[in-house]
């Protein structure tokens, strides 16, 4: 099962490009042409006509699974839960329905409406449809859990596992399943495996913490459940701040605080979205564009964390620190003759700063000056001798 499935994705290749290919030599139907307006308002962001066109698609093609699918999805997002399974109950009709189709039916009945055992057929149907999704195998195991039935979600769990050993949330089930046969220390594995995994996997936490709290290291247990604590009351902030901003495109401060959450936790991408937003709003926050030049050097994206810092500096040329932070993209560029020249700036606005002495010595080595590397080291070596 975990197995290498390239020949799989070549074949479901073909057979997409083989599907691309009869679509357009067939004729488009006003069905299908009320799909592709669905599909489009889609990439447009705008749900309300997705859902319209899709809707319309589907009175004009009663049979058509896909349209059903999608549905399924834009109603889920808007927790349309009956609507949701509803539209996945017509996806599934269709004997093409693809395995998420399934898994999706599944999740609904097991996490909404709390039918495991209706749940549990449609994903092990999920699995007859694709043997290699380990979402299926994730999705069954939790419904095993749910029929008490810890043995069968181990073995499902572990499936799932084997197809994707980046899956926290299985590691996590697993972490339960033990916890369920009374192997606290395989559990406590699994709880550390899944937050090695994601650091902010918040029921992780919470469930290592009351397993440590059973195998008696309390200190350790109190520890997690502080961390659970403190990702709970995060993601509730974060809730709460996304809806402020949905509410009021404009408001530069929930899109400042929204961004300080997502860079304390780490999440860089999620963090630079929030910031070039806030930035777009408040262009005069020097700090805001100074975060947004950090988040995009986390990201290794260097051509833009230098273009942050420039603007930075051309707004505030005498601050040594942000010259120092634009000559480091430009080193990480392998631009070291304009990171000599930011550096020898940020020398100059301070000259008994020791870090800035070596990071200047360091570019010039980069950029073959041997000579000028030397002084640097021996400035740098003196500014440290005198604060000692």
């Amino acid at each position: 099962m975990c197995g290498n499935s390239a020949a799989r994705h070549l074949t479901l290749a073909v057979a997409a490009i083989s599907v691309a290919i009869a679509l357009q030599a067939a004729a488009a139907t006003p069905s299908d042409l009320a799909h592709e307006a669905g599909r489009a308002a889609l990439d447009a962001k705008d749900d309300d006509l997705a859902i319209t066109q899709f809707e319309r698609a589907i009175g004009l093609d009663p049979t058509r699974a896909d349209a059903y699918y999608s549905l399924g999805l834009l109603y889920r997002r808007r927790d349309r839960w009956r609507d949701a399974l509803e539209a996945f109950e017509h996806a599934v009709a269709s004997p093409s329905a693809p395995a998420e189709a399934y898994c999706q039916l599944g999740e609904i009945r097991m996490e909404v409406f709390a039918e495991a055992p209706a749940a549990l057929e449609h994903l092990l149907r999920a699995v007859e449809v694709d043997p290699e999704y380990a979402r299926a195998h994730r999705l069954v195991g939790f419904a095993h859990l749910q029929l008490n039935d810890p043995t069968a979600a181990v073995q499902a769990l572990a499936n799932a596992n084997c197809l994707d050993p980046e899956d926290a949330e299985a590691s996590y089930g697993l972490g339960l399943a033990h916890m369920r046969l009374g192997d606290l220390a395989a559990a406590r594995a699994r709880f550390g495996e899944a937050i090695d995994r994601d650091r902010l996997h918040a029921k992780s936490h919470l469930a290592l913490g009351n397993c440590l709290m059973r195998l008696g290291e309390v200190e350790e247990g109190r520890k997690a459940l502080d961390t659970f604590r403190r990702l709970n009351v995060e993601a509730e902030q974060i809730a709460h701040l996304e809806r402020a901003t949905r509410r009021d495109p404009v408001n530069a401060a929930a899109w400042a605080e929204l961004s300080r959450i997502h860079l304390r936790r780490e999440q860089w991408d999620d963090a630079v979205s929030t910031l070039k937003r806030h930035v777009a709003l408040d262009a005069a926050d020097t700090k805001a564009r100074e975060r947004l030049g950090f988040a995009y050097f986390r990201l290794a994206r260097y051509a833009d964390a230098a273009d942050a810092y420039a603007a930075i500096v051309e707004r505030e040329p005498k601050i040594a620190a942000y010259r120092n932070s634009l000559a480091g993209a430009f080193l990480m560029l392998g631009d070291a003759a304009r990171a000599v020249e930011q550096f020898q700036a940020a020398v100059r606005l301070a000259p008994t700063d020791a870090r800035l002495r070596l990071n200047l010595a360091k570019a010039y080595e980069q950029a073959g000056r041997a000579d000028e590397a030397a002084a640097e080291y021996a400035a740098y070596d003196a500014l440290q001798a005198n604060r000692e």
